[in-house]
């Protein structure tokens, strides 16, 4: 066996045994853990820093050889083009729940470790009929009447990103189908 590592920022790696299956999520590059502390510029990224130096130094009490049983394959950090999702001119549509700015639904441009980018985004600011996220994105909402999703906006940038779902088309046509929710009277 050997361990393959890729250098792509575009991509999330896994671990796999030598069967296929996946073991665990892949270790940072050594490079990556003799680097030097970050800043972090609030209590959220101080955690990632903090959570960053656990892994590596676990990954160096290590027996030597463990690593080199496990290969570390690169896959695409969303499935574009994978059947039974949305996608439009090459962008796959997506459900990114934050820390703290809520969920929100749309098109993604882009993700930057955890900052996203998504075009025609729209708010899911209360759902019913949909037990979690996962089933929102794969079967929509069973009660779209009782749901509060605002307008579509074209364009946000969204950080804390913390769950990124690909969505089905049935999730979506079931989201577009929930009336826009407004404060204003003729909205």
């Amino acid at each position: 066996m050997s361990t393959t590592t890729t250098a792509s920022s575009t991509a999330r790696r896994t671990v796999r045994d030598n069967t296929g299956a996946t073991v665990a999520p892949a270790p940072a590059p050594a490079a990556t853990a003799a680097a030097p502390a970050q800043v972090p510029a609030n209590a959220t990224d101080a955690l990632a820093v903090a959570i960053k130096a656990a892994v590596a130094q676990a990954l160096a009490a290590l027996p030597a050889g463990v690593l080199s049983n496990l290969v570390i394959q690169s896959q695409p950090a969303t499935p574009a083009g994978m059947p039974g999702f949305v996608t439009k001119e090459g962008l796959t549509y997506v459900c990114v729940r934050t820390y703290s700015a809520g969920v929100f639904t749309g098109y993604l441009r882009s993700k930057n470790e955890i900052e996203v980018e998504l075009i025609d985004a729209r708010r899911i600011w209360y759902w019913d009929g949909a037990s979690s996220l996962s089933e929102l994105a794969m079967m929509g909402v069973a009660r779209p009447d009782q749901c509060k999703f605002p307008m579509i906006v074209p364009y946000i940038v969204l950080t804390q990103a913390i769950e990124i779902i690909p969505m089905t088309q049935r999730a979506k046509d079931s989201i577009d189908s929930v009336k826009n929710w407004t404060q204003f009277p003729n909205g």
